[in-house]
């Protein structure tokens, strides 16, 4: 497939047809003659091919050269939207401005955070782009550039219209095991559907360290790619190897919630009611369960109310919840009782609110759980021994999940909350809209 920049320059190159070459050149037998004049008129035709091309970037670069030193104006002054507006600008450009952007895809040695930005934006553009003619120059910085013009590099790999090409240099850059760049080139290969990418990532898969374990799950999460979800499977159902990588293996599940199946369900649970590990370890197993609550057949219900017989707070608080939220009725009273109980023992203890507040949070009954936090930020304010931050966070998560980011925006300028926690939050994913939003975004100290 010829790349857009050059069907262009030859839709206007009279005679020519894509895929066929010039109309009217003809090889007839064996004779030498008619050869020789197919040639000279193909070498004609790519003159024009490469003049009419020349034409075409040269009219482009100043436009070209204008957004892009706008990309770094808005880079130094940190304006993000502004940065966003000029990537946008660049990418409606087409195809045809790639060849213009990858001599800026790597920023060098010993870039300015100005240029580092700047060369990470045109690494999204021409992600976006998808120009397979820069395939080559793109390659080529994967394998020889500065780091950071290696790590732009393998983003726009990770979108390359040539996967066949792009692959196997992804693939040694994961071998060669640099840790800058192993992670990358993984998350490269995952989005890719070479039979190479497959098998590079099963290898890392099944990987004696762990730590190249975590970064293909990673890999495979940030894909939302399930083709590996066997292997994946042997993992869950091993303890000993799920729990060394438990982080990864958690968010692969998150990732690619839908294309869970029973047999993954029933492996987590197990994995979950596992006696060999920290009841901490196994409860963080039980926070992403709820994912599949449609899929919970009678033996996992089964195994989930025997789990929340563990004498382990956390495991029994856990288990109860995820019943709840699968539809258990009894499972609800069962959690709440003990809560409802502190309440009516201490009716102004605030941290009693506070923990029923929780509870009523992990459940999805932000309603009841705003009156909890409402009230346990009352008490708290009369009682100089109570802490008031993470009822105030928690009555902002409330307000965000209900969609009222308003209230939650004005809960969290109400808190008291020092700089380091309000940075924290910006992770939160009950917060993703707030950080999202520019009205408001500025609460989390974010420039």
């Amino acid at each position: 497939m010829l790349p857009g920049a050059l069907l262009l320059a030859l839709a206007i190159v009279p005679g020519f047809v894509p895929g066929f070459g010039p109309v009217g050149a003809v090889v007839t037998g064996a004779s030498t003659a008619p050869v020789r004049e197919d040639r000279e008129s193909l070498q004609a035709y790519l003159l024009r091919l490469r003049t009419q091309r020349d034409l075409i970037l040269g009219a482009m670069r100043g436009q070209v050269d204008g957004l892009v030193e706008d990309l770094e104006g808005h880079a130094t002054s940190r304006d993000m939207p502004g940065m966003d507006s000029a990537r946008a600008k660049l990418v409606q450009l087409g195809p045809e401005a790639a060849p213009l952007l990858v001599e800026k895809l790597d920023p060098g040695t010993s870039p300015t955070d100005p240029e580092r930005l700047r060369a990470g934006a045109i690494a999204l553009v021409l992600a976006e782009l998808q120009a397979e003619a820069i395939t080559q120059k793109v390659l080529e910085i994967a394998q020889s550039g500065s780091i950071e013009g290696r790590q732009n590099a393998i983003r726009v790999l990770a979108a390359s219209p040539d996967p066949d090409r792009a692959a196997p240099v992804l693939v040694g850059i994961y071998r060669a095991g640099f840790p800058e760049l192993r992670p990358m080139a993984l998350t490269a290969l995952a989005r890719l559907s070479a039979p190479i990418a497959r098998e590079a990532l099963e290898e890392a898969i099944g990987d004696a360290r762990p730590e190249v374990v975590r970064a293909a799950l990673d890999a495979l999460a940030a894909a939302k790619n399930a083709s590996l979800s066997n292997r994946i499977l042997r993992i869950t159902a091993t303890p000993g190897d799920a729990f060394r990588v438990l982080d990864s293996l958690l968010d692969w599940y998150r990732a690619v919630a839908e294309s869970v199946d029973a047999a993954h369900v029933a492996a987590l649970v197990k994995l979950a009611g596992d006696p060999s590990a920290p009841a901490k370890e196994r409860a963080r197993v039980l926070e992403v369960l709820p994912r599949f609550a449609k899929k919970f057949d009678a033996d996992v219900k089964k195994s989930l109310r025997a789990i929340a017989e563990s004498p382990a707070r956390e495991m029994r608080e856990g288990a109860l919840v995820v019943l709840v939220l699968a539809g258990d009725k009894n499972a609800r009273r069962e959690l709440l009782q003990e809560f409802d109980d502190r309440i009516t023992r201490n009716d102004g203890y605030a941290p009693a609110y506070e923990e029923r507040g929780n509870i009523y949070y992990r459940i999805g009954d932000y309603k009841e759980a705003v009156s909890d936090y409402l009230l346990a930020v009352r008490y708290s304010a009369e009682d100089l021994r109570a802490r008031r931050d993470t009822a105030y966070i928690g009555l902002a998560r409330c307000y965000a999940r209900m969609g009222k980011l308003k209230e939650a925006a004005k809960t969290i300028e109400n808190a008291p909350l020092t700089a380091e926690q309000l940075s924290g939050l910006k992770g939160d994913p009950a917060f993703a809209k707030l950080v999202e939003d520019p009205k408001y975004r500025e609460i989390f100290k974010i420039r």
